[in-house]
């Protein structure tokens, strides 16, 4: 579950929640980029990718690895606020700039 507060996840197996949250993992490949999550995606292979204030993260839930993507790495904007996967397995981002919007497809090497 996104928030403002960072990424929560359900471990269904006792019930209780785990917090991801940018403030104790500063890019460290451990949590999101930002606390502010605007829009989670799980795609046909289990990789979540999650939308923040900052870029797009891609997170592997079996190894527990996170990767970002940023406009340093030609993300038009920071803010990420949807995220969709077409029927080729080819993965869009929709980013949201000041008033503008694009489409745009990160490379998605494993991270």
């Amino acid at each position: 579950m996104g928030t403002r507060s960072g990424l929560n996840r359900l471990d269904r197996s006792t019930g209780k929640f785990e917090r991801h949250t940018s403030d104790q993992n500063a890019l460290s490949g451990t949590g999101p980029d930002d606390n502010i999550i605007h829009c989670i995606h799980e795609d046909s292979a289990g990789i979540l990718w999650v939308g923040t204030d900052s870029g797009l993260n891609r997170f592997d839930p079996i190894g527990n690895k996170w990767k970002y993507y940023m406009t340093q790495d030609g993300l038009p904007g920071p803010v990420v606020c949807g995220i969709l996967e077409d029927d080729l397995v080819c993965y869009f981002g929709l980013f949201v700039y000041r008033f503008g919007s694009c489409d745009s497809s990160p490379d998605v090497d494993e991270a």
